[in-house]
């Protein structure tokens, strides 16, 4: 698995990428831990037409929706609006 540093474009999607090289439950697990420092939590998850997962986070306290989190099942891809 190899988290990304600086910000980089998918070619594909436009969006951010934030992890490659993982895998589904990979992604969900780091992405846990890492909302999980910052007071948020996955909330849902959906399969999209376009084949990305869809992964919703919001804040624990607040019920506050954070950032959109999607993942790439063909391409191990853990991708951020």
């Amino acid at each position: 698995m190899r988290k990304f540093t600086v910000e980089c474009k998918d070619d594909k999607t436009g969006y951010s990428m934030v992890l490659s090289e993982c895998t589904y439950n990979m992604a969900c697990d780091w992405l846990s831990r890492e909302l999980g420092k910052f007071g948020y939590e996955i909330t849902r998850t959906e399969k999209h037409i376009n084949g990305l997962m869809y992964i919703w986070s919001a804040n624990v306290r607040s019920g506050a929706q954070a950032r959109m989190y999607y993942y790439d099942e063909e391409r191990g891809y853990l991708l951020g609006e």
